[in-house]
């Protein structure tokens, strides 16, 4: 009777050794396991930042392709002088009431807060597009423009298409003034913020507009 007792308790002993082993297995694949889903997680990590880095790189480069070396005149006063000079009186003879002469174009300034594609379809209705800069001096007229209130931003007829950004109108866009610089992926439309140059934004953000014409369709 001793005997079987004595060979029940290593019995005993061993199962319990044996589940022990068993639970200790157990603990070392979930460790593992938890181990490789932190590195698989790492790895993923470090995938996405490459791809974004891959991003900022090709946008950067987009930024550099569309800039065009102007030089800002140091005669600051001079220029808005020379702006104002050019700038004919509202409702001109070559501009309709509620426009305004630069140039060549006819401009109007739109304050109801509407999406970019909105904005670029009420310009359309009136024969004109969102307006475009080509110069240092393009963009001083619109950041100046009369009755813009100031601190506001207003949409303007930058848009990227695949691969590249264009003006609205069809016309290159060769000269670029960015000082906020989003991704393109969602912020496809360029708006003239209210201090420095221009920013993309997202283009179903309400903001002020500028439509623009040339004078022979004014």
């Amino acid at each position: 009777m001793a005997w079987i007792c004595s060979r029940s308790a290593e019995v005993q002993r061993k199962t319990c050794s044996l589940l022990l082993i068993v639970f200790f297995i157990i603990i070392f694949i979930m460790k593992a396991f938890l181990i490789l889903s932190v590195l698989a997680l790492a790895a993923a990590a470090a995938v996405a930042e490459a791809e974004v880095a891959e991003v900022e790189v090709e946008e950067q480069r987009a930024v550099e392709e569309v800039q065009d070396e102007h030089p800002v005149p140091e005669d600051g006063d001079a220029v808005v002088a020379a702006l104002e000079a050019d700038t004919a009186v509202e409702g001109s003879s070559s501009c309709a009431s509620g426009w305004i002469r630069y140039k060549n174009h006819c401009y109007l300034y739109r304050s109801v807060l509407s999406t970019w594609t909105s904005a670029e379809v009420y310009c359309a209705s009136l024969g004109a597009s969102l307006a475009s800069s080509h110069d240092w001096y393009d963009d001083r007229f619109l950041k100046l423009f009369p009755g813009r209130p100031q601190y506001s931003t207003v949409w303007i007829g930058g848009f990227y298409f695949p691969q590249t950004w264009r003006w609205v109108d069809q016309s290159r866009l060769g000269y670029s003034n960015f000082w906020t610089y989003n991704n393109v992926n969602t912020h496809k439309c360029i708006y003239l913020q209210s201090t420095d140059g221009w920013a993309n934004g997202i283009c179903n953000t309400g903001r002020h507009s500028i439509c623009m014409k040339k004078i022979d369709e004014c």
